[in-house]
């Protein structure tokens, strides 16, 4: 059976962290004097399956019945899980010590983190700790947490302070531990006596081998020798002494380079579980290892103590590395595990998600997709479709994750692995592998270096072809006398979470708000300064687009703060204008809308340049409508090109969210039929505004929440409204699970696509693709800053869409080119590119989070996105992962009908063709050219 509860802790004690002003605390001395148990060590910064609490006390002492639990930096257990019953026959051991596997949320290595009770079988607390220094400013008593009043507590705990530990673990791969009377940060010592400081050892000296390393690998996923000693000798190939692996690869000497890599049966790499040696050994050293064999999560190793390790002086024949393109099947994976490998051209980055942004989910690892990004499989093809299968297939033959060499998540003092300002990570740049790297399987398939990373590592890896920022300074070039575009601005609110009762924030690593959390109605920046950091993003985004008319989503809906409808929206064009005053304006809230207690606290929104375009009459919301009960209710707006006196509409959206309570394979996520009632209520609309007003030409833009092979999308489809991003290839505008796809979409009208009227699409790459690491709601995270202030990277989490839109005066076929040339196009298309999750983190990985949104509508979900975690989880642990909050998602519109006439400019759709194509004629107007369909995430 694989195990999964060990702990990993690195070999040195790290020195341990106090805090100013507070005294060591020691247990009392009668507690130890006379043998009764107390709480002796407490592992928490590993992930819940690694976290325990010990007791340590006289051999033989009965400790069945007692209960064990944490405490969030609340005032109460995270869940009932964590709170622990210890079972009947349990005694301390003859070590003096038993560990209690006990969920312990938060991996604070600063401050201040959870707390830990032990309560005893006749309901009497026995101990409790806080781990850290809670000041009393920031709600501690004498430097510990209170307890609340939780019916999860013992009755016992409620109300008692916890005494401080006045230290926290320095890593992932630390616990606390009681040494002589004082909290140290220490390896962990689970199940025996504290103080062993892991130092190195002296290595004996080789003997004879009992099995070679392919004979205890085998040639199935486990090893035929699980619980027996062996006795094997290779080549060490990588050491991880810090970071929680505590171990190090041997792989057989002169072994790899393999011709023909199809004909290997069994690794000649394995991996050696050793606290006690690993300080000991250097990649290159010739080895004989000694114990044990297990798997480990999936990972066949052989466990080493402190006289397992031999060292020989001896030369060994070098281990040379195995060109590797990665196998489809786990099958074809299992002969490499543990090998040193050289990775060939084509690994693509997939997914971000685990670099870190995600509180305690920083782990560090990259999704990589062999040959472009994975792909959503309802971006593909439908579900229940033999294409669908094939999508997901595809999927798992291509995913494998970069990691770090190290189980610990990454804390807040640490530099990110990889990601640097200089040099960042994102999803479709490929990857060049400047040095060999180790190929494993750690809760999933991984390259890991052949040390730990923290911080940069050019000399490992570069990330430097296929969609890099420098293919995406500004958008491509798309035509047309008037551009339209949607934009999504990730929960633009001026009103401040720091001037409302009853707002939380999330906090940088400092303790300073960010964004705001939950318990008022604003979602997005705490105060002005988090603002200025949010609105410069967006307005260089923006104004760098070059489109005439752009769609909004996400932006505060003013009039549920008691100020004009249009308050934050007039904020956001006054600062798109203030370098050149007049170039932008806004379409007005019409004077009948949705009762205001039925509508959302963000809304949907137009704005233009009033030098191309200009409005026609008043803008339109569809109210009264069931179908938008829990989404945010259609704008539309009717513009006229002044140039040409071309008049179309344009509808701005935000449908339901993905996001709730529904069975986890459920491909396109929750709510899926609520949308599809939305997209018919939308058609419906967009339908009675071109009868009366006389205009045909109709652009249903923005966040739909529906990949493009998904019920909604085919309701348009069968209304004969066309994709424009995915008929062009344009690209894709989100990345959810480790797999890009389009929640955004721009459909045109049969009349639009049939009347060739779309001069070029583009999907401009400079939010999706980017690290949550580069968004105002990160800012000061980790000690790697790579937050760039007034830079468009990571403006929002969503892709911009631009479609220029015009007669066609080349003689040129529609559909011919596309944006611009992204780069060399040996990958393909990633819209053709299926694939799995490669996001799945590394280490106690989830990866997938289905359900929740990736985190990025910081301080609260905007109803958006593939699902609704909103903003960050830093440490504070207040609610669960995943929870939708902050999104009312509310819209149930009452209030006047939704029918009023679009102003009928005189000017129908033909009239408009025709005045547009005389007036380019008469000016001389240039070709209208099609950009050359876009190969969005190439390789090579």
């Amino acid at each position: 059976m694989r195990r999964t509860g060990r702990l990993r802790g690195p070999l040195a004690a790290a020195t341990a962290i106090g805090v100013a002003g507070a005294g060591l605390v020691g247990i009392a001395p009668a507690a130890m004097a006379d043998g009764e148990p107390f709480v002796s060590e407490i592992h928490y910064a590993g992930g819940d399956d690694a976290d325990f609490v010990e007791l340590e006390g006289a051999e033989g002492t009965d400790v069945s019945g007692w209960t064990l639990g944490s405490i969030t930096r609340g005032d109460s257990p995270h869940t009932a899980n964590h709170v622990v019953t210890v079972p009947d026959g349990t005694s301390i051991p003859e070590s003096g010590a038993v560990a209690v596997d006990v969920p312990i949320t938060n991996s604070t290595n600063t401050g201040y983190g959870s707390s830990v009770f032990a309560v005893d079988a006749d309901g009497e607390l026995v101990d409790f700790w806080t781990l850290g220094f809670r000041p009393d400013e920031n709600g501690g008593t004498d430097g510990g947490s209170v307890a609340g009043g939780s019916e999860l507590l013992p009755e016992s705990v409620r109300g008692q302070s916890a005494r401080p530990t006045n230290v926290t673990a320095a890593s992932g791969g630390e616990s606390v531990q009681l040494v002589e009377g004082e909290w140290v940060s220490a390896v962990p010592s689970k199940g025996l006596p504290n103080g062993d400081d892991g130092g190195p050892v002296d290595p004996g000296e080789p003997g004879e081998d009992s099995h070679t390393i392919p004979e205890i690998q085998g040639e199935g996923s486990e090893s035929d020798l699980v619980g027996e000693t062996v006795t094997t000798s290779g080549v060490v190939t990588a050491a991880y002494p810090s970071g929680g692996f505590d171990g190090y690869y041997i792989q057989t000497p002169g072994s790899g380079g393999d011709a023909d890599p199809a004909e290997r049966t069994a690794s000649d790499g394995i991996f050696a579980y050793s606290p006690q040696t690993v300080g000991s050994v250097e990649v290159g050293d010739h080895v004989q290892v000694t114990g044990a064999v297990e798997e480990f999560n999936g990972l066949t190793e052989i466990v080493v103590g402190a006289d397992g390790l031999a060292i020989s002086d001896e030369p060994a024949e070098a281990v040379k590395p195995v060109e590797f393109e990665l196998p489809e099947t786990d099958e074809g994976r299992e002969p490499f595990e543990g090998m040193l490998v050289s990775p060939v051209d084509g690994y693509v980055v997939s997914d971000t998600f685990a670099l870190g942004g995600w509180g305690t989910r920083a782990f560090g690892s990259i999704g990589l997709g062999l040959g472009g990004p994975l792909v959503q499989e309802t971006d593909v093809a439908p579900p229940g479709t033999p294409e669908y299968d094939e999508a997901v297939a595809d999927n798992e033959a291509r995913a494998v994750t970069l990691d770090d060499g190290q189980s610990a998540r990454t804390s807040s003092d640490q530099e990110v692995p990889y990601l640097t300002a200089n040099t960042p990570v994102r999803t479709g740049v490929e990857l060049t592998f400047v040095d060999d790297v180790i190929f494993d399987y750690r809760f999933q398939w991984n390259f890991q270096p052949t040390r730990p990373v923290n911080g940069e590592a050019s000399d490992i890896v570069l990330f430097d072809g296929g969609n890099t920022r420098e293919q995406n300074e500004t958008p491509a070039e798309v035509g047309g006398d008037v551009t339209i575009a949607s934009f999504n601005v990730l929960n633009y609110f001026t009103t401040l979470g720091v001037d409302l009762e009853g707002c939380t924030s999330y906090e940088d690593r400092d303790g300073n708000p960010l964004t705001v959390r939950g318990g008022c109605d604003a979602r997005g920046a705490w105060d002005q300064e988090n603002l200025e950091r949010q609105e410069a993003k967006i307005v260089a985004a923006i104004n760098k687009l070059d489109a005439d008319v752009v769609a909004l989503q996400e932006i505060e809906n003013s009039a549920r703060f008691d100020k004009d409808s249009d308050a934050a929206l007039a904020d956001l064009v006054d600062a798109l204008n203030e370098e050149a005053p007049g170039t932008w304006a806004y379409a007005e809230t019409p004077e009948q809308t949705p009762a205001l207690e039925d509508q959302d606290v963000i809304r949907n929104a137009f704005i233009y340049k009033p030098d191309v375009v200009e409005p026609s009459g008043e803008s339109v919301i569809l109210i009264d409508d069931p179908a938008y009960d829990n989404a945010r209710e259609p704008l539309a707006q009717q513009f006229t090109v002044t140039e040409t006196g071309y008049s179309f509409i344009g509808v701005v959206n935000h449908f339901k969210s993905k996001g709730g309570d529904c069975p986890d394979d459920t491909p396109e996520g929750c709510f899926n039929s609520d949308r599809v009632a939305q997209a018919e209520s939308l058609v419906e609309f967009a339908d009675e505004l071109a009868g009366e007003s006389g205009t045909e030409d109709v652009f249903l833009i923005g966040d739909f929440n529906a990949y493009g092979q998904e019920d909604p999308i085919q309701v348009f489809r069968d209304a004969g409204y066309t994709d424009l991003a995915s008929e062009f290839d344009a690209g894709s505008t989100y990345v959810f699970d480790g797999k890009v796809g389009s929640l955004d979409h721009v459909l045109a009208s049969s009349s639009v696509f049939d009347g060739d009227l779309v001069r070029g699409v583009d999907v401009w790459n400079i939010n999706s693709v980017e690290s949550v690491l580069a968004e105002y709601s990160r800012y000061n995270y980790f000690a790697s800053e790579v937050f760039e202030p007034g830079a468009v990277w990571r403006a929002s989490d969503h892709d911009p869409i631009v479609v220029g839109i015009g007669p066609d005066d080349s003689g040129g076929e529609p559909g011919d080119e596309t944006g611009a040339e992204d780069g060399a196009e040996d990958g393909g298309d990633a819209g053709s590119e299926v694939g799995s999750d490669a996001g799945s983190e590394t280490g106690s990985d989830d990866g997938s989070d289905d359900g929740s949104d990736d985190g990025t509508d910081a301080g609260g979900d905007a109803g958006s996105d593939d699902g609704s975690d909103s903003g960050t989880d830093t440490g504070s642990d207040t609610g669960s992962d995943g929870s939708e909050q902050g999104g009312t998602d509310t819209g149930g519109d009452t209030g006047a009908e939704g029918d009023d006439d679009l102003p009928d400019t005189g000017a129908g759709a033909s009239a408009g063709l025709i005045a547009a194509v005389i007036a380019a004629l008469a000016a001389g107007a240039g070709l209208y050219s099609w950009s050359r369909r876009r190969a969005l995430y190439q390789v090579g």
